[in-house]
């Protein structure tokens, strides 16, 4: 279990943009296999993919994290 309000903010991709995931535990069966996840926090970010995410979205992510931070996780 994670809690967002002591770490960061958990963001999805959906459809090419950035969707702020209002949830403020985070658990396994809250990941979706067909979607992209950053966590930003601050002055790093990690990122998770689904293993069934388009390859569109993995490369938004990816691009997102990668100009938006010093320092990138990602976590497959």
């Amino acid at each position: 279990t994670f809690r967002f309000s002591d770490m960061g903010i958990l963001m999805k991709i959906h459809e090419g943009q950035i969707e702020k995931v209002e949830e403020s535990i985070l658990k396994r069966e809250h990941m979706d296999t067909n979607k992209c996840y950053i966590v930003d926090c601050g002055r790093e970010m990690f990122m998770w993919v689904g293993r069934d995410t388009q390859l569109d979205e993995r490369k938004t992510a990816a691009f997102i994290v990668q100009v938006n931070t010093i320092c990138a996780y990602v976590v497959l």
